[in-house]
């Protein structure tokens, strides 16, 4: 048996990469210690204000003339929050496991197999594949009982491994001094395969109403259904974007929603015609900023 040696990582930009930083103390990300404001209340404000999942949902099941018996319409606002509050819940047990896992990874320059195959960590720890220290940080995550959260990191080590792609950077910090906002990345990685950066946000559940709508969205996206599909990608327009200003010379390979569910991963790269509403989306926040 042998291991997959990986090679050094390439860092951004080192003159570049303390412009934003999280502050654990007062939970946001701050510029020279100045608090800048958030980028998703910024985008539910200008771009979506009025979206209520129930509203959504009723109205989706309506459209699709859904038998009310068979139909999630049944179901209260109470049983939707819910619905709402575990897949947020979940999303974050999610990401902070994708984050520790992206550190030992990175710390003793593991195979991504590691983190897939239990029988592969099993024969690496007995043949002395990784260090005493390594197998130490890395003995919670195969010993702590198989739930569906371990299966979703198991799935996106899955799909880093199948598509080349190397993580360096766990919720990275961006943004736009002009504009006053900033973000946290989810995962940040390199393609092996040409060395330029991907950028992953990842997502949990909404399978049930992912694409359900409640109207539009406000303008200049007024002819975009008001779905939670669509404020991924104007979240991905805008970490693509924000990621651009904080790095320019850093070339992009592609940018994508990486959305966890229980029949595995999908993927939803940025579509091209968001694209075509960068700028107007760009000026309204300016807007919102110089006011």
């Amino acid at each position: 048996m042998t291991t997959t040696t990986t090679t050094t990582k390439q860092l951004l930009p080192i003159n570049q990469t303390f412009y934003f930083r999280w502050n654990y103390k007062r939970r946001c990300i701050t510029y020279n210690n100045v608090p800048i404001a958030g980028l998703l209340p910024i985008l539910q404000n200008l771009f979506y204000s009025n979206y209520s999942y129930y509203d959504a949902i009723k109205q989706e099941r309506n459209l699709l003339n859904k038998p009310t018996s068979s139909s999630i319409e049944v179901l209260s606002i109470h049983d939707v929050n819910n619905l709402v509050k575990h897949s947020i819940d979940s999303g974050k047990n999610v990401d902070r496991l994708i984050g520790i896992t992206i550190k030992l990874y990175q710390k003793y320059n593991l195979p991504k197999d590691i983190f897939i195959n239990k029988t592969y960590y099993d024969n690496a720890c007995k043949e002395n594949l990784i260090s005493d220290e390594a197998k130490r940080k890395t003995k919670f995550y195969w010993n702590r009982k198989r739930n569906n959260v371990i299966s979703l990191i198991i799935k996106f080590w899955w799909f880093l491994k199948k598509f080349n792609l190397k993580p360096i950077y766990h919720e990275l910090p961006v943004g736009n001094l002009n504009l006053r906002i900033a973000t946290r990345i989810d995962v940040v990685c390199q393609n092996e395969n040409n060395q330029k950066w991907v950028l992953i946000e990842i997502k949990t559940g909404f399978d049930r109403y992912y694409n359900c709508s409640n109207g539009y969205m406000d303008i200049p996206l007024q002819n975009f259904k008001n779905s939670i599909k669509n404020q991924h990608q104007l979240q991905l327009l805008m970490n693509q974007t924000l990621f651009e200003y904080t790095y320019p010379t850093c070339s992009i390979d592609t940018s994508f929603i990486l959305q966890f569910h229980d029949q595995g991963i999908t993927t939803y790269p940025l579509e091209l015609i968001f694209l075509n509403y960068k700028q107007q989306i760009i000026n309204k926040i300016d807007t919102r900023s110089s006011s």
